[in-house]
C-alpha cells in the first residue's frame, strides 16, 4: 500500500469511528455494529474515494472511465456524446495522423544509389529477398503495419481538468511482440483552442495508464540509459508547437531504470545524469527487476475505438 493510500485509509477509519460505524476491522473488511455484516472493502472504498479526488489532484489522470473487469483494470470509454464531441475538437489530430502516413508512404520504396549522399530520418526500406517493408528504428507507421486500420485511439482527461486529450495506439502488432496493446505511441492535447501533439514516439519511446492513476513512459537512450518514469502531464508547459520526437508537458515525477547502473529516483528529475550518480537511488539489480514488474503490473487494459469507425461517420 503506497503512502497515500495508507493516509487515505486512515482518514476513512477514523470518520467512521467517530461516527460508531464501525466497532472492528478483520481480514480487510469493514463490519456495520448493527448487524455485524460485512460491506464494502477498503480497496473499494479506496478506489472510489481516488476517484473523487482526481477532480483536485492534477499529477493523475480522470479514471471516471477506469472499470475493474476481473482480475485486471480496462480503460473503457463508452460515452458516445463525448465521443462525438471530440471527435470533432481533434479534427486536426486525426488529419495529422493521415498526413504523416501520406508521407511515410511517400517514400516507402524509396531506391538509394552509392555514389550519391543522402540524408536518413526515420529510415524505411524495402527488403528485396521478400518484398516487404523493414524499418532500422520503429515508428508509429512501422508499428501499426502501415495500415491506418490497424489504429485505435481514445480520450482521457490526463490532468483532470475536465478537458479530455487524445492517445492512438495499435490494435495488433504483427513483428514489435515486445510491445503491448496497451501502450500508446502518439497523443494530442487542446491548448488555447490548438490542437498539439504531446508525444510522438514508437518502441523506444512510449507511455500507458497505470490502475493507480499515475501516467508511465517508456523511454530509452542507448543499452546503458533507459527506463521507465512516473508521470503527470502539465499543459500549461505547452507552447503550442508540436513535439518532433519524444514528449512535451509531461513531468518527471520518478524514475526506474539503467543509467550506467540500475537506479530508483524517487524524486522529480531535475537532470537525471546528476543524480543517477547519488548513492542514495543506486539499487540492486534485483531490485530493480521487482519494482520494474511492480510498476508494469499497473499497466490497464485500453479498450481502444477504431479509427475504421472514425473513417466510417466522417
Amino acid at each position: 500500500m503506497t503512502t497515500a493510500e495508507k493516509k487515505v485509509e486512515e482518514e476513512l477509519i477514523s470518520s467512521a469511528e467517530e461516527s460508531n460505524l464501525v466497532t472492528k476491522i478483520e481480514d480487510n473488511n469493514i463490519f456495520d455494529s448493527s448487524e455485524d455484516m460485512p460491506i464494502p472493502s477498503q480497496e473499494i472504498i479506496l478506489e472510489a474515494t481516488a476517484r473523487e479526488q482526481d477532480a483536485s489532484d492534477d499529477t493523475v489522470y480522470d479514471r471516471t472511465y477506469l472499470e475493474k473487469d476481473g482480475e485486471e483494470y480496462v480503460y473503457r470509454l463508452t460515452d458516445a456524446e463525448l465521443i462525438e464531441k471530440y471527435n470533432v475538437l481533434y479534427e486536426d489530430a486525426f488529419e495529422s495522423v493521415v498526413n504523416s502516413y501520406n508521407e511515410i508512404m511517400s517514400y516507402r520504396n524509396q531506391s538509394y544509389k552509392s555514389n550519391q549522399k543522402g540524408n536518413v530520418s526515420n529510415l524505411v526500406l524495402k527488403k528485396n529477398s521478400k518484398n516487404k517493408v523493414i524499418g532500422t528504428g520503429s515508428c508509429f507507421e512501422i508499428d501499426c503495419e502501415f495500415n491506418l486500420l490497424n489504429v485505435g485511439y481514445t480520450y482521457v482527461d490526463l490532468d483532470s481538468d475536465g478537458v479530455f486529450e487524445i492517445i492512438f495506439g495499435i490494435l495488433s502488432y504483427k513483428y514489435n511482440d515486445g510491445l503491448p496493446m496497451d501502450i500508446y505511441e502518439r497523443a494530442f492535447a487542446l491548448s488555447n483552442g490548438k490542437v498539439v501533439k504531446i508525444l510522438e514516439g514508437g518502441s523506444r519511446v512510449n507511455q500507458w495508464l497505470g490502475s493507480d492513476g499515475h501516467i508511465y513512459g517508456f523511454g530509452s537512450s542507448g543499452a546503458a540509459y533507459g527506463g521507465i518514469s512516473r508521470l503527470h502531464f502539465d499543459k500549461t508547459e505547452l507552447d503550442g508547437n508540436d513535439v518532433g520526437f519524444g514528449d512535451i508537458g509531461f513531468k518527471e515525477d520518478e524514475f526506474l531504470g539503467y543509467w550506467e547502473g540500475p537506479v530508483h529516483i524517487v524524486d522529480p528529475i531535475t537532470d537525471i545524469n546528476e543524480m543517477a550518480k547519488l548513492p542514495e537511488y543506486r539499487i540492486s539489480d534485483d531490485e530493480l527487476q521487482k519494482l520494474e514488474s511492480e510498476w508494469e503490473a499497473k499497466r490497464v487494459k485500453i479498450e481502444w475505438l477504431r479509427m475504421a469507425d472514425y473513417f466510417d461517420v466522417n
